[in-house]
């Protein structure tokens, strides 16, 4: 099986390293292949010589066949030379099944592996990190080619660590890879982080879409911790913290700070190039935003209700109704075909003369319904249902999607209407949240002083 590796792996890792010391480990050498291969490998060889390790095998990490044919060119007689290659345009997905095939194959219990951390950052990366979080938590250790750490020879592997704990975390938040997060400050700071603690599961709270409100008896709620943690540390202005402020009504369940986190969710995706997970986050923020422009919502009771602040409302239909996107388009057009018929035009968005003799109330939902008519976002919505995040099997890069979309990106297609209705964020919900752990972490480090 061949598989590439990423360039970059996260994972904090030194507690137990006396134990380390009672079994002879098999040192291999994750590296991503670079013109200057060779002296990396010698640099990385000195870096383990100097903690009084021999490395034993090197697996060059190769994304095209010509780098693992040069690769296998370079011959070492003290050190074994492997290759690992998976091409890049493979759906992310399968990459991350031969990952954790390829890592059980590949490590076994007496193994140190040893990983060169570089400053770019890759998404299957950041997945090796929970998988070697659960599964190879003391076998697992890290060098970085900052030139401080390569040029400290008297700090110690545990220190080192210690030395660029706020490094990893930061890639690691960033990524949104909260829960690994937690897994390296659980066991550096031994539970005296929990304001720290509380923001990181805010993240994950966010990805989970689980922001109902907690009762809990003098517990503030964790919005209202980011917002003390900017406020206090003066990292963020005025419109972010009140950004914030109109977001603590999602626990409420209400419309417009939902559908705000759902746009910075989707948006996030989007960065990381998560396409599949993007698919369904954008299919929810169409459903949402459609069921907001009818001027309807639900109640607790999951009843539809007309929105009370909506400008028009499109009446409910005879037939039953249920929360789905397509229901909702469907008793659009519905409408959309008793206006054309009523006032004898064709509601088309090369028509526009069409619309200007229709009623306000006519003219909106007219061209409510040409937002959605959009080739691009209709081709998004239904890849949905086509794609592994629905039930079929086709799959998608962001190229080929924005391709679909007419060299937009699918949130370029939809933030004008967003706008129009004042739903479109204007800050990222995730930034604030990693800029305010970031500031409690940089805090706790000057009081103690750790690492």
């Amino acid at each position: 099986m061949r598989i590439l590796l990423p360039s970059t792996f996260y994972y904090y890792s030194w507690q137990k390293t006396s134990k380390r010391r009672m079994v002879t480990l098999k040192a291999k050498l994750f590296l991503p292949w670079s013109n200057n291969i060779v002296s990396k490998i010698k640099d990385c060889e000195n870096k383990l010589h100097h903690h009084s390790r021999t490395l034993q095998e090197v697996c060059v990490i190769c994304q095209t066949s010509r780098e693992e044919s040069q690769c296998q060119a370079f011959s070492d007689h003290q050190v074994a030379i492997k290759t690992a290659l998976v091409y890049k345009d493979l759906p992310f997905y399968i990459q991350a099944e031969q990952l954790k095939e390829f890592l059980h194959a590949y490590i076994h219990k007496h193994d140190a592996i040893y990983i060169l951390l570089k400053k770019e950052t890759s998404q299957i990366g950041h997945l090796l990190t929970q998988i070697c979080a659960t599964a190879y938590p003391e076998q697992i250790f890290y060098l970085t080619e900052d030139d401080q750490t390569i040029s400290s020879p008297a700090l110690t592997l545990t220190e080192e660590t210690h030395f660029s704990l706020i490094q990893y975390v930061n890639e690691l938040i960033y990524s949104g890879n909260y829960s690994s997060a937690q897994v390296l400050l659980d066991e550096s700071l031994s539970g005296k982080h929990s304001e720290i603690n509380e923001l990181l599961n805010l993240g994950n709270q966010l990805f989970l879409l689980n922001l109902d409100k907690e009762n809990v008896p003098g517990k503030q709620h964790p919005l209202n911790l980011l917002m003390e943690t900017l406020a206090a540390h003066d990292i963020s202005d005025r419109e972010e913290l009140d950004y914030l402020r109109r977001l603590m009504s999602v626990q409420d369940q209400k419309q417009r700070p939902f559908i705000a986190v759902l746009h910075n969710y989707a948006e996030f995706l989007y960065e990381q190039d998560d396409i599949i997970d993007f698919i369904v986050l954008y299919y929810r923020l169409a459903e949402e935003t459609l069921l907001f422009a009818l001027g309807w919502d639900h109640d607790w009771n999951n009843q539809f209700i007309y929105r009370e602040d909506a400008g028009f409302k499109l009446a409910f239909p005879k037939w039953r109704l249920s929360k789905h996107y397509h229901r909702y388009n469907q008793a659009l057009r519905e409408y959309i075909q008793t206006v054309e018929a009523k006032k004898r035009v064709q509601i088309r968005s090369s028509h526009q003369a069409a619309i200007e003799n229709l009623t306000s109330e006519e003219a909106y939902f007219a061209q409510l319904y040409l937002a959605f008519a959009n080739k691009g976002i209709v081709q998004c919505i239904e890849f949905r249902h086509e794609g592994v995040s629905g039930h079929g099997f086709a799959d998608l890069t962001k190229k080929e999607l924005e391709n679909l979309c007419s060299g937009k990106t699918p949130l370029q297609l939809i933030d004008p209407l967003l706008k129009r209705l004042g739903l479109k964020p204007e800050h990222s919900i995730f930034e604030l949240l990693n800029k305010g752990i970031m500031a409690l972490l940089q805090e706790q480090d000057n009081a103690s002083g750790m690492y």
